[in-house]
């Protein structure tokens, strides 16, 4: 008989099939073998999926870059007004948010509204600017909107939902590890959320400098940045184990080169 201190994790499968059928090992070493060598895997399988998880940090990260985004729109209010709201083009502002629609709401009838409420309104509108452009739809940010994509995100969808978040993020991942082609995305988004704040800043401002502009740029990309980052939370991949003998799922599995005649998870 082999001492169970020389079956290690590096013996083969086929040698402990062998060496049980030799009477070399008995049926308890070959069980705390294999045990051994599923427990490695699966440390091994859960490391790797650990790392496509979103980790308390990265939310604490993306929770402040949410800061600096409502910081950058503060400081930009702040430089466009000018000393005691100078620089406020008071009558465009009101008639840009009256046909906006963001004073249908607003508690303060149009006479009464005070410098400090234009202010208001206008860090509302830049927000909505981003909302409309990078956080409502993430995919359209990362993607273009063609009909192929369309058509995968609905083969996915079909395949149930739980299955789609996790061919999504993997369809996500691959894209956006080709570098250039992510980078003329987001140039494209981004311009277009400039143009946007452009028409927005022009209205309500008197005279617009490039230092306001060079700091539009920032806050774009760093919205677009934070809404790749905030899909990424939303598709992250929880790791399953599967019980032996557990019937088929497809949406989960995939036929092993050898599963049993059933289709089951079994010891190979």
């Amino acid at each position: 008989m082999i001492a169970r201190a020389e079956l290690g994790d590096h013996v083969a499968q086929e040698t402990l099939g062998d060496m049980y059928m030799d009477g070399q090992v008995t049926p308890k070493d070959v069980q705390a073998a294999m045990t051994r060598r599923y427990d490695d895997l699966n440390r091994k399988y859960m490391d790797i999926a650990g790392t496509l998880q979103v980790t308390n940090d990265d939310q604490s990260t993306i929770s402040r870059q949410l800061g600096v985004v409502g910081a950058r729109i503060e400081n930009l209010v702040i430089i466009g007004r000018g000393p005691r709201s100078v620089n406020v083009n008071r009558a465009a502002a009101i008639q840009f948010f009256r046909n906006s629609g963001l004073l249908k709401d607003f508690p303060v009838q149009e006479p009464e509204l005070e410098p400090f409420h234009l202010s208001l309104l206008i860090e509302s509108a830049m927000m909505e600017i981003l909302i409309k452009h990078f956080f409502t739809r993430p995919l359209q940010c990362i993607f273009d909107g063609s009909e192929e994509f369309e058509a995968i995100c609905g083969w996915m969808i079909s395949r149930g939902s739980r299955a789609s978040d996790r061919w999504r993020q993997e369809l996500c991942i691959l894209i956006a590890q080709d570098g250039e082609e992510m980078a003329r995305r987001k140039e494209k988004e981004v311009s277009v959320a400039i143009m946007e704040f452009k028409n927005l800043i022009s209205n309500v401002y008197s005279n617009v400098n490039k230092s306001m502009s060079n700091k539009i740029k920032e806050l774009c990309d760093i919205a677009f940045d934070l809404s790749y980052a905030m899909f990424g939370m939303e598709s992250k991949v929880y790791p399953v184990a599967i019980g032996l003998a557990a019937p088929f799922d497809g949406n989960y599995m995939t036929m092993a080169k050898r599963s049993d005649s059933n289709g089951s998870v079994s010891w190979v």
